[in-house]
């Protein structure tokens, strides 16, 4: 027989159960699109990484070797390219990824990227801002710049 007693005991049971089989929160969109634009710089995979810009996207490095601003498809894609033609492919570890929303269509991630090979390692913090679930503009910023590892 079902008591009161008995029914607290099974909602308890049920509430623990619930807890230990939840799956965790799934990525919001922009941050899933974050992780894979990394990994496609990572593995060199320009086309791949220029699917997630805007047509009128926006690209800033502070410093390193790619210093300088890109406005554009075509002079995002060239910096990929170079980037990808001298480093790739790399490894990939990323830290710290924060997101904010800004407005009803837009978020900003944040995050800790580092790229690394055998022979250096790459930290950088980027800045990823996104119109409608695309990469309207980017801010990368290496990450103790005393340590360039040299241009690109």
């Amino acid at each position: 027989m079902l008591t009161k007693k008995n029914s607290a005991i099974l909602m308890g049971y049920a509430a623990a159960l619930s807890f230990l089989f939840a799956t965790p929160a799934q990525a919001s969109p922009s941050r899933s699109i974050a992780r894979e634009h990394w990994q496609a710089i990572a593995g060199g995979d320009v086309s791949s990484v220029m699917a997630d810009y805007r047509p009128d996207a926006a690209s800033h490095w502070r410093n390193g070797g790619l210093k300088g601003d890109y406005s554009g498809a075509a002079a995002i894609r060239s910096a990929w390219m170079q980037f990808a033609k001298t480093r790739s492919p790399l490894t990939l570890a990323v830290r710290n990824i924060q997101e904010t929303k800004s407005g009803k269509d837009q978020d900003v991630v944040t995050a800790e990227v580092t790229f690394s090979s055998a022979e250096w390692t790459y930290p950088l913090e980027c800045r990823l801002i996104f119109h409608d679930g695309k990469i309207a503009e980017e801010t990368w910023s290496q990450a103790g710049y005393d340590a360039d590892p040299g241009s690109i």
